[in-house]
């Protein structure tokens, strides 16, 4: 592993280190992103038979909705929306990867998996007006139909053909993004931390 890798993931757990000490986010998150960002480095070849991005989103949403119900939406700040980018973006390796050019196909599944979800997460914090639950509404849509596709799922009926066509849409206009956290995700997420915590 490179000393750029060992920068990376001092960075993570630092940033989780301060996480834990605003106590801003609960410690299930906490854990549960170091748990997933340690998975996705370290053990994504024992879960090539299975597809570690289903469980994750499928794990991400059952979190989302428990702190919800338990904890109303004080839980869903910034940080809990950079950290899935953060985490799944790993699985593709570090920005000093030699296969990187291996990993176009990669970069849009995570933008599709990350983007719906943060869409998907945002109506669920924000959804009193009535344009707010119908967005909220399509957006678990779509969060259903990447689940499915994730797990291999074909729908027979094709009715369903517009939400997959428009979530593949979703996945390419953003993926530019996940460019973004690939190369800086864990420092981009240690700065906003700090901002918050010392000069906010």
């Amino acid at each position: 592993m490179s000393f750029l890798s060992l920068i990376f993931m001092v960075t993570m757990l630092t940033s989780c280190g301060l996480m834990a000490y605003k106590k801003a986010v609960r410690g299930i998150v906490i854990v549960f992103s170091i748990l997933s960002y340690g998975v996705f480095i370290f053990a994504k070849d024992l879960l090539s038979n299975e597809n570690p991005f289903f469980w994750y989103l499928l794990s991400l949403t059952t979190l989302s909705l428990f702190l919800y119900k338990k904890y109303n939406s004080q839980c869903f700040g910034i940080i809990f929306f950079i950290l899935p980018w953060v985490s799944s973006v790993r699985a593709i390796g570090f920005p000093d990867n030699p296969n990187f050019g291996e990993k176009a196909i990669g970069f849009i599944v995570i933008s599709g998996v990350c983007v719906i979800f943060s869409l998907w997460l945002l109506f669920l914090k924000y959804h009193k007006k009535i344009y707010q639950r119908i967005l909220f509404l399509f957006f678990s849509a779509c969060l259903i139909i990447s689940l499915c596709f994730l797990a291999g799922i074909e729908f027979q009926n094709h009715s369903f053909e517009w939400l997959v066509s428009i979530d593949i849409i979703i996945a390419i206009t953003f993926s530019p993004i996940t460019y973004i956290f690939f190369y800086c995700g864990e420092i981009l997420l240690f700065f906003l931390l700090c901002y918050q915590i010392f000069f906010k």
